[in-house]
């Protein structure tokens, strides 16, 4: 955080601290608003998103020092927000505890979400039980920020329980996880348009050429993997069998999101079986995996699994 800059009571008189915190946010305001009736909480918790909002990290600028969170206030936590706010409302602030609590329900509300702070270096013979900085805050400004946490990010963490202490294991789950937030949704057959096209070019490490097994029969091969609620691993090696190995990063990236992976490859099923052309099925999967919708997937999950499409059943 720069130089100390007052909620400016002394310029506009002694405003609502809900009311400053609209001019940043309306969907901030809406959650502090919404997830309690009494004033002095309201007032609470929008003094504290307005000295996240200023403290944070610029999200489109390149940040000074290497740990630096774009989007973030890293290195802080609960006590620094304690530090700063005498500075910057020049008052005693409440107590630790009641830090803990509003930043909890700020968390639960998606208004914000905390991962772990980056490693202290230290020498030790324990890796696992190295020390940490305080975590990192991200401000969930946007709906569709809010929508991927609710939908795929909580869900990941709920696999991934040792990424909410580890920032090395974070990183590898949710590294990406604003690009991947801002990814523009789009109706079923729009995205199978946009990911199908055969004029469209395709990545070099996703490239294969059109694999031997027909197409049909290679829906129906996947269909089975979805239906018997295969691993990951058993999906990727259904996957080079009809031609569509998955090569690098895309390989981790893909199944670390397990139901946004079996969405993916439900939705390149329903394309083979209705026969749509595709140049390369590798680039199509990563490429659905990128950019389908939640609605798109469900109901693309939903057909394999109730066996709505003729093709699919045996």
């Amino acid at each position: 955080m720069g130089a100390a800059r007052l909620l400016p009571y002394d310029e506009r008189g002694d405003i609502d601290p809900v009311a400053f915190l609209e001019e940043r946010s309306r969907r901030l305001t809406n959650i502090v608003e919404a997830t309690s009736r009494r004033k002095d909480v309201r007032e609470f918790r929008a003094r504290l998103l307005i000295l996240l909002l200023d403290m944070r990290c610029p999200l489109n600028l390149r940040p000074n020092r290497k740990w630096y969170v774009p989007g973030g206030v890293a290195r802080v936590g609960p006590e620094g927000l304690r530090r700063a706010w005498r500075t910057y409302y020049g008052e005693e602030p409440r107590s630790l505890r009641t830090f803990r609590a509003h930043l909890s329900a700020l968390e639960q509300s998606l208004a914000i979400m905390r991962s772990p702070g980056d490693w202290i270096p230290v020498y030790t013979t324990s890796p696992e039980k190295r020390p940490r900085y305080a975590d990192t805050i991200h401000i969930l400004e946007s709906d569709r920020a809010a929508v991927w946490w609710e939908e795929v990010g909580r869900e990941l963490l709920s696999q991934k329980p040792k990424t909410r202490h580890n920032p090395d294991k974070w990183a590898d789950a949710f590294g990406s996880w604003r690009e991947d937030a801002a990814v523009e949704r789009r109706d079923l057959f729009s995205t199978l348009r946009a990911v199908g096209s055969a004029s469209e070019p395709v990545p070099l490490e996703d490239y294969e050429e059109p694999a031997k097994v027909e197409s049909k029969v290679a829906a129906l091969e996947l269909a089975k993997l979805i239906r018997a609620k295969a691993d990951p691993l058993e999906i990727m090696i259904g996957l080079r069998r009809i031609g569509c190995p998955l090569r690098g990063r895309n390989t981790w990236r893909l199944a670390a999101d397990r139901k946004r992976f079996e969405g993916s490859v439900a939705l390149l099923a329903c394309a083979l079986a209705r026969g749509d052309r595709i140049r390369s099925r590798a680039g199509w999967l990563v490429r659905a995996w990128r950019s389908a919708g939640l609605s798109e997937i469900v109901q693309a999950l939903g057909i394999i699994r109730g066996k709505g499409l003729p093709t699919l059943v045996e």
